[in-house]
């Protein structure tokens, strides 16, 4: 991200670019998670089941190790914190819809999406509502 216009200062500028660089990387990492899983499963549920191996969440040592035997190129822990609520395990909805979101992500940069619409996404990856997540694009409608 080259042009952070609209930022003022110098450390605005440089917190934008952070911020950037941080959400480009881990969008990227659950992009390449989807392209592995899609050939493999006909439904994000289908790769939810066997990775849960019949429990209600995925934790991270089962999903590390399945990671690890379909050959992922990755960062396992911050992608399992990606996908993961506050109890440290990814449940059946949150992989479904991170798996949407990481369908999106193959807009970025190639159809004018910008900034805002980056961190729209990453609020949904981060499991906000879409309402929530609209507004966190815009440090202007976030209450005081």
């Amino acid at each position: 991200m080259e042009d952070v216009a609209g930022f003022k200062s110098q450390a605005a500028k440089s917190g934008a670019r952070k911020l950037w660089g941080a959400l480009s990387r881990g969008l990227a990492d659950l992009s390449r998670l989807r392209r592995l899983l899609k050939p493999l499963y006909a439904t994000p549920s289908d790769a939810f089941d066997d990775f849960a191996q019949g429990e209600p969440h995925i934790s991270l040592h089962a999903f590390s190790a399945r990671l690890e035997e379909l050959g992922f190129q990755g960062n396992v822990q911050k992608l399992f914190a990606l996908l993961c609520d506050s109890k440290g395990r990814i449940s059946s909805r949150a992989f479904r819809d991170r798996m949407f979101t990481a369908g999106q992500v193959a807009k970025i940069g190639t159809d004018g999406v910008g900034f805002a619409e980056v961190c729209e996404l990453a609020g949904r990856a981060a499991g906000l509502a879409p309402v929530d997540a609209a507004r966190a694009k815009s440090p202007r409608s976030a209450p005081t």
